[in-house]
């Protein structure tokens, strides 16, 4: 019984990695979208942001793994 509780918690630690990942993804999305509206920014700065955007968003896509990312294969 102890081996299960313990796999449980394992299980709720990486729901809530996910979770918290997740939520740092789009954090960091957001604030690129506020760089690459922003007008008065330098037109490098929101090309930058945008391109940065652009593969974090490749990067979400279901098929691509971990390994393909820290590779820059995607």
């Amino acid at each position: 019984m102890n081996e299960g509780m313990e796999n449980l918690k394992q299980i709720a630690g990486l729901e809530e990695k996910c979770m918290k990942d997740k939520a740092i993804i789009e954090y960091v999305i957001r604030w690129l979208d506020s760089n690459i509206d922003e007008p008065a920014l330098q037109r490098a700065l929101a090309t930058d942001s945008a391109d940065l955007k652009e593969k974090i968003q490749l990067a979400l896509v279901p098929e691509v793994t971990a390994q393909d990312i820290n590779e820059g294969n995607f």
